[in-house]
Order: C-alpha cells, then structure tokens, then sequence
C-alpha cells in the first residue's frame, strides 16, 4: 500500500468525497443573524423606535444576510 498524499490518492485510486450544504441550515441561520442585527440597528440611535422603523429594518438586515450565503439572478431581485 502506498503512502497516502493529502488523503485524496490511495494505491493509484481516487478518493471522492462529497459535501452537501444544509441549506435549511444556512437560511436559518442568516434570518436569526438578520433579526439581531436589524433589532440592533432600528435601536441604535434610540430605545424606542416606531414599528415601521423595526420592521424596514429587520427586512433589510435579514435580506442582507441571507444575500450573503445565497446567490440569485438579478431577475429575481428587487
């Protein structure tokens, strides 16, 4: 048997490996990040914000992060 390089050849042999991203996962994750930051943000200047200042902005800091783990086409965008 021959000396393994890199764990990816073993006896001239190829060893595929595959990985599969949780997406649910990964999408859970960026709202629960995108809540904390737009609360966080809608409280920045001021301890009581009005409704419509929160949502916005929990809406824009959600979309940021989810944009940042997940790519679409331009078309789908708005």
């Amino acid at each position: 048997m021959k000396k393994q390089k890199n764990n990816l050849t073993k006896e001239n042999n190829v060893i595929a490996a595959t990985a599969r991203v949780k997406s649910y996962e990964v999408l859970a994750r960026a709202v629960e990040e995108g809540i904390q930051m737009g609360w966080n943000r809608a409280h920045k200047h001021t301890n009581t914000p009005d409704t419509d200042h929160v949502m916005e902005s929990v809406y824009n800091e959600i979309m940021n992060s989810v944009c940042e783990v997940f790519n679409f086409d331009n078309a789908e965008q708005k």
